[in-house]
């Protein structure tokens, strides 16, 4: 059901402006061009595709791949109660956050069982130690908590953004998905990054197996499906029917540019209310 402007709070507040330019969280504003994407997923999380237990969502910078893989981990949530999804940057140390948000999840009974092994957190230091030179340190600890979700029948869906470059950190996160259970395990791995990022994965010597997972290029959005949003956010007398029609074609379908246009058109707007409240 399209939004109506009554679902948007009135031009009274920069707060309350509902685009945003910071790429870190999900705009109010939107625009959902990830079904192909989600319909994927589903796939691999329900088994009919085992290529799409590992997706990578790949596009040019602007096109949305970040609130993409978001409004995809907020649908998991929100649909599925047997799946716990996380979310990762891969600037940062994701085997120490994934391993950290993935306990934290589990069921207390499955946390005891972890916390009464003194071989799970004797490797864990292990591998903590040393990472890089004994990675099967580190994937003997993933294994421990991932038979915890096996055992609970809940799978882990793992979201990365911006993966840049294949580290040494992706290689023992995905060597441990295909070690461990050979894509059979209760772990998923969703990853985005720039259209050279899945050639990369492909071809490290390491990750060859990656060949039969998926890839999915995020397109662009449509004049109409930008030009309806505009329309149910701004009042005709805020923004005219024209000036809609021709900054939806002038956006060219980037959503990062869809959300600056109209962060500065609220923006605007909201200066020119306070100036006319002024002059009285």
């Amino acid at each position: 059901m399209k939004k109506t402007a009554s679902t948007i709070s009135r031009i009274d507040d920069s707060e309350n402006n509902p685009f945003t330019t910071d790429f870190r969280y999900e705009p109010k504003s939107y625009i959902s061009n990830d079904n192909h994407s989600y319909e994927k997923l589903e796939q691999g999380l329900t088994w009919k595709d085992k290529g799409n237990r590992n997706l990578t969502l790949t596009s040019i910078r602007g096109t949305g791949k970040t609130s993409t893989l978001q409004n995809l981990k907020q649908r998991l949530d929100d649909e599925y109660d047997n799946v716990v999804t996380i979310f990762v940057n891969s600037d940062n140390q994701i085997l120490d956050n994934i391993l950290s948000s993935a306990i934290n999840a589990l069921p207390s009974d499955s946390k005891k069982d972890l916390e009464a092994s003194a071989t799970f957190f004797g490797v864990l230091k292990i591998a903590r130690t040393d990472k890089f030179d004994k990675p099967n340190s580190y994937q003997a600890s993933i294994q421990e908590v991932l038979n915890q979700y096996e055992k609970n029948n809940i799978q882990l869906v793992v979201f990365i953004d911006e993966i840049q470059h294949v580290t040494d950190e992706l290689r023992i996160l995905f060597g441990a998905q295909k070690t461990i259970y050979n894509e059979n395990g209760p772990m998923m791995i969703i990853s985005a990054g720039l259209p050279s990022i899945d050639e990369k994965l492909k071809t490290d010597p390491a990750l060859s197996f990656l060949l039969r997972s998926r890839d999915l290029t995020i397109g662009n959005l449509s004049n109409i499906q930008i030009a309806d949003k505009y329309r149910s956010i701004f009042k005709e007398d805020e923004l005219s029917n024209e000036q809609i029609e021709r900054l939806s074609k002038d956006i060219q379908g980037y959503p990062y540019l869809y959300q600056l246009v109209g962060y500065e058109i609220w923006n605007s707007l909201l200066e020119k209310k306070r100036l006319t409240l002024n002059k009285f």
